[in-house]
């Protein structure tokens, strides 16, 4: 069966769910600046010195690219963290048939119920 949760409650899982989302955002920021990193570090030769600008660097050259490539996976991370926005994800749930669907503003459920925001239900 489902019920009201406290206000209490409701705070105490949107303020959960806000730390996981920024927890995401700045590992999935790492990642993209740590990838950014390494292409550049390892991967693109100067276009000046080679036709062919995928080819791996020479080992010798990685201490001396290490700093550019240090800013450029730094700035990546950055405007990742900065651009990247959690999605409104809000489902809406009928206590009455457990029927549930996005919020659409149709407060009313086929069976006669209403629909409920899911994060401020529990099972119980």
């Amino acid at each position: 069966m489902w019920v009201k949760r406290t206000e209490q409650e409701v705070e105490e899982i949107r303020v959960r769910s806000q730390i996981r989302a920024k927890r995401q955002r700045i590992c999935v920021s790492v990642l993209i600046g740590l990838v950014v990193f390494l292409c550049t570090a390892f991967f693109f030769v100067r276009w000046r010195s080679s036709p062919y600008p995928a080819r791996p660097v020479p080992l010798y050259e990685v201490p001396a690219r290490a700093p550019l490539a240090a800013v450029c996976g730094i700035l990546a991370g950055l405007i990742c963290y900065r651009t990247t926005k959690e999605p409104p994800r809000k489902t809406m749930i009928c206590p009455r048939c457990e029927k549930t669907k996005r919020d659409d503003g149709v407060m009313e459920c086929s069976c006669g119920g209403h629909f409920e925001d899911l994060a401020a239900m529990k099972w119980v």
